[in-house]
Order: C-alpha cells, then structure tokens, then sequence
C-alpha cells in the first residue's frame, strides 16, 4: 500500500493547489498554535454553515509535549456566545471526529466581531435578446388563453430587461456634460 507524501499530487505535470495550498500553509498553521491545519480549512465541513458562520478558530493549545487534550480557542460573534457555549460539547465531538482522535477537551470562547463575509453574486451575463416577431406571431397562435398571456407577460419581461441592458445611446457630449 503506498504511503501518503507532502509531494503535491500531479496530473499531467500540474499540480493540484490544494495539495499546495495545504503544503505552504502547514507552518502558519503552527505559528498559529495548529499543528492540524484542517481545523481551519474544514471548519464548516466539520461544525456546519451556522456554525461557520458565527465563531472560527482563533487558536489550538496543547500541554508542553503533548498532542491531544488541548484547548480550542474559537472567536464567536458577541451575540452568539450564549449559543455555542450550549453547543460546546457537541463541537468537541465533532472536531476530535474529525481527526479520529481526542485532539480537544475543551472550548475557550473568545468574544468578538466576525469577518464580514459577504455573498459572492455571480457575474451577470449579457440579457437574453427580445423575442423576434416570428416569436410574436407564433406566440398569437397559442389557443389556451392563460398560456398565451403568460407567454405575453414574458415577452414583455424580456423586451424590458433587454431596453434596460441596452447601452445608452446619444451624443457622448450630452452624456459627458458637453466639451471642457
């Protein structure tokens, strides 16, 4: 049975970048008091996305010499304190889980704002174009009234979203607030 290695795994000469990632990031991690850097990058893997989203480790101690039994430090939003005091033991349980070995006994909950995070929207793409008067005529064939004003309604939809997308025709210098 092969032995797994720090080596990044290759795919046609590249490397995949989280073997990279988790390679060069090991001994910030341990400045940081993790000696298991996946507390951080499978944080909300392993406490879920509520969890995840009001408290992150700060900090992972153990006993000089020792590596297991040691004190997570998480930094929970002020208002969720309360709540993940509650579920302390649960979140134990879920992290020594996750590494399959007694990595914490306890929790130290340290008060404090959350990064912002804020949603990533996707890009938008360019509006789908007006329906073309074939697709009007076709669309007057349509015999069930309901669907015909349905079709009608996003026709309507469309053309609207299209006008709005469209750029803004004119003179540049009416735009720009004439010549300077």
């Amino acid at each position: 049975m092969a032995q797994p290695t720090d080596t990044p795994v290759r795919r046609h000469g590249l490397a995949t970048v989280g073997a990279t990632v988790a390679r060069i990031a090991r001994p910030l991690f341990r400045r940081r008091g993790f000696a298991e850097g996946a507390v951080i990058t499978d944080w909300a893997a392993i406490v879920g996305a509520h969890l995840a989203s009001i408290a992150s480790p700060e900090r992972l101690a153990f006993e000089r010499g020792q590596r297991d039994h040691g004190t997570l430090m998480i930094r929970v939003a002020s208002a969720f304190g309360l709540e993940v005091q509650h579920l302390s033991p649960q979140i134990i349980e879920r992290v020594n889980g996750h590494f399959g070995y007694p990595a914490v006994a306890r929790l130290k909950i340290l008060p404090g704002g959350m990064p912002e995070l804020r949603a990533k929207r996707p890009p938008r793409g360019p509006a789908p174009p007006p329906p073309t008067a074939d697709t009007l005529a076709t669309m007057q064939s349509v015999e069930d009234p309901e669907l015909r004003a349905a079709l009608e309604r996003l026709a309507k939809a469309l053309q609207t979203t299209a006008d709005a997308c469209a750029p803004a025709k004119g003179p540049e210098k009416a735009k720009n607030g004439g010549d300077k």
